[in-house]
């Protein structure tokens, strides 16, 4: 198996995806959530599947190491592995790659209390106990209710 970083452009490169408007995801969001749960580094396992068919794809003329749009990201025991198929759908070369975990995180931050700059949507401004988060927002309870955050608005005061 062999190791790569886990960013950006070594997965965007890596990963071969369809611009198709049926996705569910987009190349950008599977890469995103991608680093995100490798940041994290908590045991997983997600499945991402682009769903189209491209005769390039097949014939070797897409520009990346792996096409169809099937992947599989595991985390156990900490150490980060995808793979390019899913549980039902296995290539004729299975291939893995360790996934590298970033020296900063990028997505994933770790908190406990933040700091919210905006008051927006009927959460006022201030200081909040995070909850839990995603890639792109914080978890607080606000009068009883768990709201969701823009991590854009936010600054980490307690991590």
């Amino acid at each position: 198996m062999q190791s790569i970083k886990c960013n950006k452009t070594t997965l965007g490169k890596l990963i071969g995806w369809s611009s198709s408007r049926y996705n569910e995801y987009k190349k950008s969001d599977v890469i995103r959530e991608i680093i995100y749960y490798v940041e994290r580094g908590l045991d997983c396992l997600h499945e991402y599947r682009s769903g189209c068919y491209s005769e390039s794809a097949h014939t070797g003329r897409m520009k990346c190491s792996w096409s169809g749009g099937q992947y599989t990201l595991e985390i156990k025991d900490g150490i980060a592995r995808l793979y390019n198929f899913v549980r039902d759908a296995e290539p004729q070369t299975p291939e893995c790659f360790i996934l590298e975990k970033p020296l900063a995180n990028t997505f994933f931050l770790p908190a406990k209390r933040i700091d919210y700059q905006v008051s927006k949507w009927g959460v006022p401004s201030g200081t909040y106990e995070v909850k839990g988060q995603n890639i792109s927002y914080f978890f607080i309870e606000v009068d009883g209710l768990e709201r969701h955050i823009s991590k854009d608005n936010c600054i980490v005061l307690e991590g």
